[in-house]
């Protein structure tokens, strides 16, 4: 698994590790440093989803709730780390089990 890091100056780590897809692995992480409270970063992670070539990606950073949740799924993120969002009840493990039965 990868991990695609972002704080608000941009990119963290090797410029070729964000570019190049072909250095991807079948999971990739993309994490936005700063975003617990503001949002998913929809725009890096549909540009990460449409370069992906079927990869698996997950978001990081931002999950507010469960309609954040619904958002990242109709622009094919695969999971999302949600550890923020559970500990201050934002989030249900109820919500999390219907959306996982939801037909997609």
């Amino acid at each position: 698994m990868l991990s695609l890091d972002h704080d608000a100056s941009g990119p963290i780590g090797p410029a070729a590790v964000h570019d190049d897809p072909s250095l991807w692995p079948e999971k990739i992480i993309v994490m936005t440093l700063g975003r617990v409270d503001s949002g998913p970063d929809f725009e890096r992670l549909q540009s990460v989803v449409s370069r992906a070539d079927g990869r698996a990606v997950y978001a990081a950073g931002g999950v507010r709730g469960i309609e954040d949740l619904r958002a990242l799924q109709g622009i094919g993120v695969a999971g999302a780390l949600v550890a923020s969002a559970l500990h201050d009840g934002r989030l249900s493990g109820r919500e999390l089990s219907a959306l996982q039965a939801a037909p997609r």
